[in-house]
């Protein structure tokens, strides 16, 4: 739950949860830390994930005799 925080504290931050993230509300808890979401988003938008995914294959097919 580092990523969404925890307790009160998580549930009065402003971050985007998905849905069935609940929180203690008699429980002071920990401030969200966003990491995951952050990064996704980052290489979704980019385009990096898809970039890494193909050179990966192409490698690959390189290695077993291909010539891409």
């Amino acid at each position: 739950m580092l990523n969404f925080g925890t307790g009160q504290r998580g549930a009065e931050s402003n971050i985007d949860r998905p849905d069935g993230v609940s929180y203690k509300a008699d429980w002071k808890g920990m401030a969200p830390q966003p990491y995951m979401t952050p990064a996704y988003l980052h290489a979704k938008n980019t385009g990096e994930v898809e970039q890494e995914v193909i050179k990966s294959i192409e490698q690959d097919i390189r290695k077993l005799g291909g010539r891409k």
